[in-house]
């Protein structure tokens, strides 16, 4: 149960974040946007994908958290090297590898926002590959 509650409370970090970064992001592409975002802005304004952004985003955040700490327990089980600075090395690899994984794919879906990808992910295998371990460890 410590492993989906440090999960939960990682998942709330991660939300905080995103919604730190992306309203910026939509609004800086919305300035300049290519013609296939221009298409969808012309269907819906900025505001309403940012209000949409903040009734979404907590709740799939703590989803995915919840998930990440049940994944946690079960790798702890399974791997219970630990390495990295982390309590278990291949649970924070595997984050490393997801995290790369996205965010190559939303770079080259979007690639005015590199940065703010590349923030989301830096905070995401932060957050799930080390942070979570470490609560996780602290609250057993």
């Amino acid at each position: 149960m410590n492993y989906i509650i440090a999960g939960i409370f990682s998942g709330i970090i991660m939300a905080s974040v995103t919604l730190s970064v992306v309203p910026f992001t939509i609004f800086l592409l919305a300035k300049n946007p290519t013609p296939g975002f221009k298409n969808f802005l012309d269907r819906v304004p900025p505001i309403y994908i940012t209000m949409g952004l903040v009734i979404v985003s907590y709740p799939l955040c703590i989803l995915v958290g919840g998930i990440a700490g049940i994944l946690y327990s079960m790798s702890m089980n399974e791997f219970p090297r630990a390495g990295l600075g982390s309590q278990n090395m291949a649970f924070s690899i595997t984050t490393v590898v997801f995290g790369i994984g996205i965010s190559s794919t939303l770079v080259f879906l979007l690639r005015q926002a590199y940065i703010s990808i590349a923030i989301l992910t830096l905070v995401f295998v932060g957050n799930f590959g080390w942070i979570l371990p470490f609560l996780a460890k602290i609250s057993v």
